[in-house]
């Protein structure tokens, strides 16, 4: 929805994760920390846009939050 929303809570054993917007009507905007911003965050498209960081340096375990700017969608994701 258009506040911020934990997608998926911190895991200390995530080791990688795909997250995909189900939803067709509405963007969402990812971002890998404990709020999400519509002005500074990832852009997963309606649809399903997806996102697969690429953690060469490090393994992010914190949580995952999403935000819309308008309506809801739905999110969804693959970790291991």
């Amino acid at each position: 929805g258009t506040a911020s929303t934990v997608i998926k809570s911190a895991n200390t054993g995530r080791h990688h994760i795909i997250l995909v917007n189900e939803g067709t009507v509405n963007d969402c905007r990812i971002m890998f920390a404990s709020s999400a911003t519509v002005g500074s965050a990832t852009k997963l498209y309606k649809n399903g846009g997806s996102y697969e960081p690429d953690f060469k340096n490090a393994i992010y375990t914190g949580a995952i939050t999403g935000i819309t700017e308008s309506g809801s969608t739905s999110v969804s994701f693959i970790e291991y």
